[in-house]
């Protein structure tokens, strides 16, 4: 049974399309056969030889190839490459990062032995590039959250990275740090918003070592007092907790989505794929656009403050804006295909080359704004304090083409909605899909 997963958190008013009707075509390519020449007559003459030309100084150039014929468009090889090519290495990579990540020789562990020793700040900057190798991973994934991990209102899903589901719980985070020495404590019975690499970023990033619960909270009674070694070694076992558990949460989701694909791609369920991957195309619209940076910039109408800062993801790494860099890859080539067939492909076959390449161009335009900020989303959402620098952001949003502006961030968003608008419009017409229930217009 295939399942997916919508977008969350999202109250748009509601944009018509025109959805067509696109069957799914298949086709074989034809080869034929290279005509092959005659082979040299022997005249039988005696001095041949001495009518030979003589031999010439240039090589003789090569005969141009004929240029082989482009592979027929075919919806089924889509939605397989796709499946094949593209999500399933998106599972594997993700799964081998937490792997690495939480084993008793990866790099949490030998930060968790360096701590109160010489060495521990090195072994921390490798935690952190090692949690950094980790979330590009994650973040690639959450770009498709189709099939198993969409199953249980996304659980598998949000057991990885709970973000979509909802902010983070610091206070239970460290009744976490504070349990570990508890023989009966089970990182399984925690809320999803106290595990999931969200946490473990927490757990490395979160500077004041002072834990975020209400001074009463029995769990954490006397956290404060302790002396820091102890807070950061508490911290660092906490976080081999939830690190395995990810790890075997990610570990989960690879297995379920190799065994899931035959369905993914067989002939009867290739429109019902489509139009899941129609949804997962969405996530950029709501998620990575509206969530991740209309609201901690104020773009987003339900942001009721200037901005909203209490949306970012990665506030503690200031990983915000490379996470969003990897989601725009990750899109590209969900959309592409990779190396295969993709929904570029669908779209030329439909006889609309340019939407095609201008969504391409669009999203390659957002990646290099992505890659050339410099500055962090918290920064810049903190900058936004008046109506004169809403005003900034506001022009830089409308404007993403402007290099000059200082608000990169807002210049990224814009650069983002060109996508999702036409995702919104001429991907979903000449697709013949429909836009996912809560994602039928803008939030801004």
């Amino acid at each position: 049974m295939l399942s997916g997963c919508g977008v969350d958190n999202s109250t748009d008013p509601v944009v018509e399309s025109s959805p067509v009707e696109v069957s799914p075509e298949t086709g074989a390519e034809d080869g034929e056969s290279p005509s092959e020449g005659e082979a040299p007559q022997d005249d039988g003459s005696d001095d041949s030889a001495a009518d030979e030309a003589p031999p010439s100084d240039q090589e003789p150039e090569p005969s141009e190839p004929e240029p082989a014929e482009p592979s027929e468009f075919s919806q089924t090889t889509m939605i397989n490459n796709i499946g094949e090519n593209v999500i399933s290495p998106n599972y594997v990579a993700m799964a081998e990062a937490a792997t690495s990540f939480a084993s008793a020789t990866g790099p949490l562990a030998r930060y968790c032995d360096a701590i109160g020793v010489s060495g521990e700040a090195a072994a921390l900057a490798e935690a952190r590039s090692g949690w950094q190798d980790l979330m590009s991973a994650v973040q690639a994934i959450e770009m498709h959250p189709i099939g198993p991990v969409a199953e249980n209102e996304g659980f598998l899903r949000h057991r990885i990275h709970s973000y979509a589901s909802g902010p983070l719980s610091p206070c239970g985070i460290d009744q976490t740090a504070s349990s570990v020495d508890d023989p009966d404590f089970e990182i399984t019975n925690r809320s999803l918003n106290q595990r999931g690499v969200g946490a473990i970023e927490y757990l490395l990033y979160e500077e004041t070592l002072q834990h975020r619960c209400n001074a009463a909270n029995p769990v954490t009674e006397g956290w404060n007092d302790l002396g820091e070694t102890d807070r950061k070694t508490d911290r660092c076992l906490a976080a081999q907790l939830i690190a395995e558990d990810v790890a075997a949460a990610a570990t989960l989701a690879r297995d379920r989505w190799s065994e899931y694909l035959s369905d993914f791609g067989a002939e009867s369920n290739i429109g019902a794929s489509t139009q899941l991957m129609t949804d997962a195309f969405f996530v950029l619209d709501k998620l990575v656009k509206d969530q991740k940076l209309g609201l901690p910039l104020g773009i987003n109408p339900t942001c009721r403050l200037i901005t909203c800062p209490d949306s970012i993801e990665s506030e503690y790494s200031f990983n915000s804006l490379i996470n969003v860099r990897d989601n725009l890859v990750a899109f590209k080539s969900l959309f592409s295909g990779a190396d295969g067939q993709g929904f570029d492909d669908f779209i030329r076959s439909e006889g609309f080359p340019e939407v095609s390449e201008r969504m391409l161009t669009n999203v390659d335009n957002a990646i290099s704004i992505a890659n050339s900020l410099t500055g962090t989303l918290v920064e810049e959402s903190a900058r936004i304090t008046s109506s004169a620098e809403e005003t900034a952001c506001s022009n830089a949003f409308a404007s993403p083409d402007s290099a000059n502006s200082d608000y990169g961030a807002c210049r990224l968003t814009g650069a983002v909605k060109r996508v999702t608008d036409d995702s919104k419009i001429d991907f979903v017409t000449i697709t013949g899909t429909n836009i996912p229930e809560g994602a039928q217009s803008d939030n801004d």
